[in-house]
C-alpha cells in the first residue's frame, strides 16, 4: 500500500508519501482526492484536471466514495436528462459524465462526478427545472455529495447532502 509507506515523509499530513503526492504541500491534492471539474487543478494526481461540459446551464454532482450516484435534470417541457437519456435533448441539454457505473471498487478514480449541461449555443426552455440526486447503488457508507448549478456561469444553487434529494432552479 503506497499510502501506508511514508518513506520520505508526509509534509501536508494527508496520509500520502511526498514521493507520490503531486501536492505535498496541499492536503486537498493527493492520489486519493476527488478531482473537482474545470478548476484547473489536478486534485487526484492523474496528470490533468477533470474537464466537463459547461454553458448556458450546468448541473454538476460531486461525491466522495465508490457509491454510484445519479444526476437527473427535469426540463420544464417534461423531458428528463439522465444516464438512460443522455441527450442532447431538443433544447440541447446533455449528460457528458456518468461516474462509478461499475460501483464498489471497480472504478480506479476516487469519488465520483456527474455533469449535465446545455452548451452556449443551446436554447433551454424558460421555466422551473428540477434536479434530482439518486443513490443508484451504495457500497455501505453513504456518500457525501455536493451539487452545484450554474446559469450563464453564475452559481444559482448549491446543496450538500448524503441522501436522495430533489431541488429546483429557474431559467432564465
Amino acid at each position: 500500500n503506497e499510502q501506508a509507506f511514508l518513506c520520505t515523509g508526509d509534509t501536508d499530513g494527508d496520509g500520502w508519501d511526498d514521493t507520490i503526492d503531486c501536492g505535498p504541500l496541499d492536503p486537498a491534492v493527493n492520489p486519493g482526492a476527488v478531482d473537482v471539474p474545470n478548476d484547473g487543478i489536478d486534485q487526484d494526481c492523474d496528470g490533468s484536471d477533470l474537464v466537463v461540459g459547461s454553458g448556458v446551464i450546468q448541473a454538476t454532482l460531486i461525491w466522495d466514495n465508490d457509491d454510484d450516484l445519479d444526476l437527473y435534470v427535469f426540463e420544464p417541457n417534461g423531458n428528463v436528462i439522465w444516464y438512460g437519456n443522455t441527450g442532447p435533448s431538443a433544447t440541447g441539454g446533455q449528460l457528458d459524465r456518468d461516474d462509478n457505473v461499475f460501483v464498489c471498487g471497480r472504478d480506479s478514480t476516487p469519488g465520483g462526478v456527474e455533469n449535465i449541461f446545455w452548451p452556449d449555443d443551446a436554447t433551454p426552455d424558460a421555466g422551473t427545472y428540477r434536479v434530482a440526486v439518486d443513490v443508484y447503488a451504495s457500497c455501505g457508507t453513504l456518500a457525501d455529495w455536493t451539487l452545484e448549478v450554474r446559469v450563464d456561469g453564475v452559481l444559482v444553487l448549491t446543496e450538500a447532502g448524503n441522501t436522495e434529494q430533489n431541488l429546483t432552479f429557474s431559467y432564465p
